[in-house]
């Protein structure tokens, strides 16, 4: 009688018999083959945890061109895993198959263990589904955060955020579309669940549990009504669950089929005069001026204090006529500093920042830990150097064309230092450069560049480009792989040329940071004999 344990897909060059004992050293071999194999697929994903498997969504058009670069991408990454050493002897990985969906996202993707034992040789496919993980906002309290200090120069700008700007809604409309269908009519606290389509799911990965949303509902007469306000109560799969926290006075339902999701960036969860609770996607600072609108009236004060991990705010007294309890999902529409440096700040030589506060010195040291030991990196991007590395796309100063997607990895080299002059610094992303930058371009002034540009050394920047979202400069002297600190440098950060530098953007950190972190690799499906 012949036994046969499956274990994903096995391929042997022998037949392990049980009840026999003829060619027991080639069954032995087989045998240890299999289960050296197998270690190969127990340890992946305890290694592909460790080391997260990244990659932007290919530029290519066409599921044939999408399967191509996700296969040589991947193995890639499975062979820099390295060799799995186990008693039972040696497995290599790689890749048997993926599945991408239309839009060019990975979604599965079968994995092969092969080991050898002598003459005999065990392979072992498992198939793994994959999801994009969410690459968390960064903390960044304002448009340029330099360590060192800075000087603004020439006709240069610099633009954070006041309340009073129009494009300052507090949330980003159209944020992604819903499926909807439910037809009751809405009360508070009534549960709403919503289907997100396929190329939706990278957005639902960046709402997080008890933020809050606004969907559009509809009046008795098919008319269309205000906005209702939701919170985020969980996610399943495709499945986004809403709970009812503000819902129009006129009975309403939610309108039906495709809906345009609005994400609220900074939501009141409770408040009590001066003390709120807020869930928020941006970073608060003392001195931040905030606004909430009840019944069409705009009330305005200034944070005095940010306690624990940033949702509990102490503002100053709230005008005259502001409600003492502000309703659950109220949004609070925040100022950002232009400027937060823990040097000195000088703007004599070109224009102030355009809006928003510059906040330097001592003040600015308060907002802004020094770069010793990664800490100002962890504390903006809220993980290590090595993590975010591993997780991005490499490039060097002789690869690197300028062209960015999502997160990339620039290795300057022995001389830790570049000077992208004829590379024209474009799309949308985070960007960490390690070591110093000299960046001189002439790009059209409207967006250049969108997302997060990290600079680990010192920055000069020039020309007419913009950065639509925020710029970091730590200042930091690294080690050559550029993943630890040995030393500050000083050196002012430099910031001269025309037109507006850098414009702080949520929307455009949310839409460069969209599907850019890594696959997640779940479950062990579909095993099967070949």
């Amino acid at each position: 009688m012949t036994t046969v344990v499956l274990i994903g897909v096995i391929t042997t060059t022998t037949t392990v018999t049980l009840g026999q004992r003829k060619n027991s050293s080639n069954e032995l071999a087989a045998y240890t083959a299999v289960l050296a194999s197998e270690s190969g697929q127990e340890t992946f994903k305890a290694r592909a945890a460790s080391r997260p498997f990244a990659m932007a969504t290919p530029t290519c058009s066409g599921l044939l061109c999408y399967q191509s670069a996700y296969t040589d991408a991947l193995n890639l990454y499975l062979a820099s895993l390295g060799t799995i050493t186990n008693p039972n002897g040696q497995a290599t990985l790689s890749v048997a198959s993926v599945s991408v969906d239309a839009y060019g996202s990975l979604t599965s993707v079968d994995v092969l263990s092969t080991s050898r034992s002598g003459n005999d040789k065990a392979q072992i496919i498992r198939s793994y589904s994959t999801q994009r993980l969410n690459v968390a906002f960064p903390h960044v309290p304002g448009a340029l955060t330099s360590y060192p200090s800075v000087n603004l120069g020439g006709n240069a700008t610099i633009g954070g955020r006041t309340v009073t700007d129009p494009a300052n809604t507090g949330m980003i409309g159209n944020f992604m579309t819903v499926q909807n269908s439910s037809t009751g009519f809405l009360t508070a606290g009534s549960p709403v669940s919503v289907t997100i389509p396929p190329q939706g799911l990278n957005r639902l990965a960046q709402l997080q549990i008890g933020q809050y949303v606004r969907l559009p509902t509809t009046l008795p007469t098919g008319l269309l009504g205000v906005d209702a306000t939701f919170r985020v109560s969980g996610k399943i799969g495709d499945q986004l669950n809403l709970i009812a926290v503000q819902v129009p006075l006129v009975p309403s339902t939610l309108a039906n089929g495709p809906l345009a999701l609005t994400n609220v960036l900074n939501g009141v969860a409770s408040s009590l005069g001066t003390q709120l609770t807020v869930n928020a996607v941006e970073t608060f600072c003392p001195g931040d001026k905030v606004s909430v609108t009840v019944a069409g009236v705009i009330y305005t004060t200034t944070v005095t204090a940010v306690n624990g991990s940033g949702s509990a705010l102490t503002v100053l007294a709230w005008p005259a006529g502001t409600p003492t309890v502000l309703p659950e999902g109220t949004v609070l529409v925040k100022s950002t500093n232009a400027v937060v440096t823990a040097g000195r700040y000088d703007g004599s030589k070109g224009q102030t920042a355009a809006y928003g506060a510059v906040v330097s010195d001592v003040s600015g040291g308060g907002l802004i830990t020094a770069p010793t030991n990664n800490a100002l990196f962890e504390q903006l991007l809220g993980m290590t150097p090595k993590v975010l590395q591993d997780m991005s796309t490499p490039v060097t100063s002789t690869t690197f064309t300028g062209a960015v997607s999502g997160l990339t990895w620039l290795d300057t080299g022995p001389s830790q230092s570049i000077n992208l002059n004829s590379q024209k610094l474009n799309g949308k992303g985070l960007l960490v450069v390690d070591g110093d930058l000299t960046l001189n371009n002439n790009g059209n002034g409207n967006c250049d560049y969108s997302g997060v540009l990290f600079v680990r050394g010192n920055l000069r920047l020039q020309g007419n480009i913009e950065i639509c979202g925020a710029l970091i400069v730590e200042g930091s002297i690294l080690t050559q792989d550029g993943l630890n600190v040995t030393g500050i440098d000083s050196t002012e950060t430099s910031v001269l040329g025309t037109g507006q530098k850098v414009r702080y953007d949520p929307a455009a950190i949310l839409d460069a940071l969209n599907g850019a972190g890594p696959y997640a690799f779940t479950g062990a499906r579909n095993w099967r004999q070949q």
